[in-house]
C-alpha cells in the first residue's frame, strides 16, 4: 500500500512539471515537437491552437520545401504567411529570446540540425529590446535562457532536425540558432500565424 502512495505522488509531480498553471508561472511546459511526417492539418495535437496554425501546417504539408525562396512567402496575407531563412548556428550564450502577442510561430527545419529553447513569459526576464505592438516582438538577453550548460533537453530545449517542427504560442519565449555540437549552416522556414483571430 505504501508504494502505490509513493507512486501516486510520484506521479502527480511529474504531471505538475508537464502542466502550465494560468497567469504565466515559471512552470515549465514542454515545447510542441514533431515531425512533419507525422503531422496533418487535422492531427488531434493542433487542438489547442487557431485556424491559422492548421493552414500553416497545411503549406508545410504542401509546399516543395527544399526549394522555398529566402525571403517572405505568401499564404494568407499578413494572417498566414512564411519566413524563409538560412544562417549559422553559433554556440549558446549568443542567442538573443523573442515573444510575440499576436503570433504563433512554426518553425520548421528543412536542413541541418539546431538546438531551440522556450519558457514561459515571466515580469524578470531581462528585457533587450520592448515589445514592439507593430512588429508583435519583443527580444530579451541571453541571459533569459541560463540553462543551455545544465545538461538536461526536453522539456525546456530540444533539438531540432531536418523535417522537425516546432510551435511556440503567444507568450513563449523563444530561441533557436543554438549548435547542438558545432556551427552549421541550417535551411529554415518559420510560419507565421496570427492566434488573435
Amino acid at each position: 500500500m505504501g508504494k502505490f502512495v509513493l507512486i501516486l505522488l510520484a506521479a502527480a509531480c511529474l504531471m505538475s512539471v508537464f502542466s502550465q498553471t494560468e497567469g504565466g508561472d515559471d512552470v515549465e511546459k514542454p515545447i510542441f515537437f514533431m515531425k512533419l511526417d507525422d503531422l496533418t492539418p487535422e492531427s488531434p495535437e493542433l487542438a489547442e491552437y487557431p485556424a491559422s496554425v492548421r493552414e500553416g501546417i497545411k503549406f508545410l504539408k504542401e509546399a516543395d520545401l527544399d526549394n522555398l525562396p529566402l525571403g517572405r512567402t505568401e499564404i494568407d496575407g499578413d494572417r498566414v504567411y512564411a519566413n524563409v531563412m538560412e544562417y549559422e548556428t553559433h554556440a549558446a550564450g549568443e542567442e538573443v529570446s523573442e515573444s510575440h502577442k499576436r503570433y504563433c510561430d512554426i518553425h520548421c527545419v528543412i536542413r541541418g540540425q539546431e538546438m531551440q529553447a522556450c519558457i514561459p513569459y515571466s515580469a524578470g526576464l531581462p528585457v533587450k529590446t520592448p515589445y514592439n505592438k507593430e512588429e508583435d516582438y519583443a527580444l530579451y538577453a541571453p541571459a533569459a535562457m541560463p540553462f543551455w550548460a545544465d545538461g538536461s533537453d526536453f522539456p525546456t530545449k530540444i533539438t531540432v532536425h531536418s523535417k522537425e517542427l516546432t510551435i511556440f504560442a503567444p507568450g513563449e519565449v523563444h530561441t533557436s540558432a543554438i549548435c547542438p555540437e558545432t556551427p552549421e549552416k541550417i535551411f529554415k522556414v518559420v510560419v507565421k500565424c496570427r492566434a488573435d483571430e
